[in-house]
């Protein structure tokens, strides 16, 4: 009976959690996106949108295709003068939704080799766990893997990319150049938004009253994110390749393993200048 109450208080805990992440992907964009329209140079208007963030965003208007917005100006429908008054965009302005990520079908990313989050060569104690959230139109996966930490323990990227906006709730967003997004939650963050953080990078320390860092790599998906009507996360949680001194494993189960965070491993995102910069 004991055992069960606490699962059920687990589970509790884990939808509040879920809750507060959707709410946080729901709101990204009111800080950087922005619509309006502009003449252009051959005497017709743009509808554009501004993205003043530093990452990728897509836009879902009902009825219609997905949009994508990339950092800075995103022309998405040339008007005439008369449609300035009477156009689709302005009918349907208020039925569309806003996420941040770049929509890739699953299996044509490219194979990425994540980093554990704890300083190379140590041991740390974690276990894999996926959820089958219900909405009401479809039933979605969220893999979310723990890794079993002390108060005050480092905390590494285990990918590159770039920090997005502050969030409350000690979480930290990362985002990839695939356009997955990783979520770290129980951090105290050392990095702020749009710095640049490479794997094995030190990004925050683990927090105080809580057991575990929870992770997980969201990846937008196209099969999710048409249902406008009802849409709240369309995301789906990816299964990450960790590497360790037993190879590169994804953890399927309650495990201990050791952090192998080589120079292969650190450099496989990096550009041309952060290479160089590296090898020095």
């Amino acid at each position: 009976m004991k055992k069960h109450v606490i699962l059920f208080i687990l589970f509790i805990l884990y939808s509040v959690t879920l809750s507060a992440q959707i709410a946080q992907l729901q709101v990204f964009h009111k800080k950087c996106i922005n619509s309006r329209i502009e003449k252009n140079d051959v005497g017709t208007f743009d509808f554009c949108y501004y993205n003043d963030d530093c990452i990728d965003y897509v836009l879902v208007r009902k009825l219609d295709q997905v949009y994508a917005l990339h950092p800075g100006k995103n022309v998405l429908a040339r008007l005439s003068k008369d449609d300035l008054y009477d156009n689709p965009w302005k009918t349907m302005e208020q039925k569309i939704k806003i996420f941040p990520g770049r929509i890739n079908k699953q299996e044509k990313l490219k194979p990425i080799v994540y980093a554990l989050p704890v300083k190379n060569g140590k041991q740390v104690k974690c276990i894999s766990k996926e959820t089958n959230i219900k909405t009401p139109t479809d039933t979605f996966k969220v893999n979310t893997v723990q890794f079993r930490m002390n108060p005050g323990d480092t905390i590494y990227a285990v990918r590159s990319g770039v920090v997005c906006q502050d969030v409350p709730n000690n979480t930290l967003y990362v985002y990839h150049d695939d356009g997955s997004i990783a979520v770290y939650r129980n951090i105290k963050k050392s990095v702020n938004h749009k710095d640049r953080v490479i794997a094995g990078q030190s990004i925050g320390a683990f927090v105080e009253d809580k057991k575990a860092l929870m992770l997980q790599v969201l990846c937008l998906s196209s099969k999710y994110i048409r249902a406008i009507e009802n849409l709240e996360f369309p995301y789906t949680g990816l299964a990450p390749v960790f590497r360790t001194t037993e190879g590169d494993i994804t953890i399927d189960k309650e495990t201990i393993v050791t952090a192998n965070t080589d120079d292969e491993l650190v450099m496989q995102e990096m550009t041309s200048k952060e290479k160089k910069t590296y090898k020095k």
